[in-house]
């Protein structure tokens, strides 16, 4: 079992409980994944004394945070459920999104978006403008796209099946440069974004015009948005590609925890 790092406290000691930094580390020890631990486990996984651990998660016990279950093993109850949905209950996913983009824009030049489906469109919830001076698109907050081989609806659909149910196979062509593309070329690349986490479209959408997106997953799995950045695409060669594609999938991922998401994009399954 791997030991994760804990927060350890900062500033002035003297104003500050450490034992309440051993209870959190054993609180953020749990997740979908790891739903339930027995005291060695979580003494292992977190670095902490295992009599130290058997002390504070009695503790917890007889507070109603933790409950015994099989015995010698420990699982939150529903109070930790009710302080994490009211944190996310009052999360502004554009507010909690802007700092990632604005870190993208910076760090590479180009323009980044948070898009979220919408019927059977995608729009524009918030975009950045890197400093780069070639701006490839003109695509502006409020604005939206069809389901298509942009990055940004393909980071979505991949892992939801209900909008893909929504598009018509037949009629299908993915508003794409490229000619192969009808919805057997779609359900191949939506498979190719689930192994892989993110999306690299090379002028699939729009000549000249590269992308890089990756989903957002809310609480529950399900996939409500994509953090995209896109630019010219000659700009997007190695070795500069794979850090973009880094640190896109890294954005994703601190905004899905942001709302409470544990896992990766590559653990999801298809949710709708």
């Amino acid at each position: 079992m791997t030991t994760m790092k804990t927060v350890k406290p900062q500033g002035d000691e003297k104003s500050i409980v450490k034992s309440v930094f051993k209870v959190l580390a054993l609180l953020e020890a749990f997740s979908p994944e790891t739903p339930e631990f027995s005291v060695a486990e979580l003494a292992e996984r977190t670095g902490i004394h295992k009599a130290t651990c058997n002390r504070l998660m009695t503790t917890m016990v007889q507070a109603g945070w933790m409950q015994r279950v099989g015995g010698s093993r420990y699982a939150p109850t529903v109070k930790l459920f009710r302080i994490g949905s009211t944190a996310i209950g009052r999360l502004d996913v554009r507010e909690a999104a802007r700092p990632l983009l604005r870190g993208l824009a910076a760090r590479f030049g180009d323009t980044s978006y948070l898009m979220v489906p919408d019927g059977q469109r995608f729009v524009c919830l918030d975009r950045v403008e890197g400093d780069h001076p070639v701006k490839v698109t003109n695509f502006d907050i409020g604005m939206s796209l069809p389901f298509s081989f942009a990055a940004p609806p393909l980071a979505i659909l991949a892992y939801r099946d209900d909008l893909l149910a929504k598009i018509d196979r037949d009629k299908f062509h993915g508003h794409a440069v490229r000619t192969d593309a009808g919805f057997d070329k779609l359900q191949q690349r939506l498979a190719t974004v689930r192994e892989q986490g993110y999306v690299l479209s090379l002028e699939d959408y729009q000549a000249g015009v590269a992308a890089v997106g990756a989903p957002v997953f809310d609480n529950s799995g399900v996939a409500i948005a994509s953090i995209s950045i896109d630019g010219v695409v000659t700009r997007f060669e190695p070795p500069r590609r794979s850090e973009i594609i880094d640190a896109v999938v890294e954005a994703a991922s601190k905004l899905s925890e942001q709302l409470g998401y544990s896992g990766s994009a590559s653990s999801v399954r298809n949710s709708g």
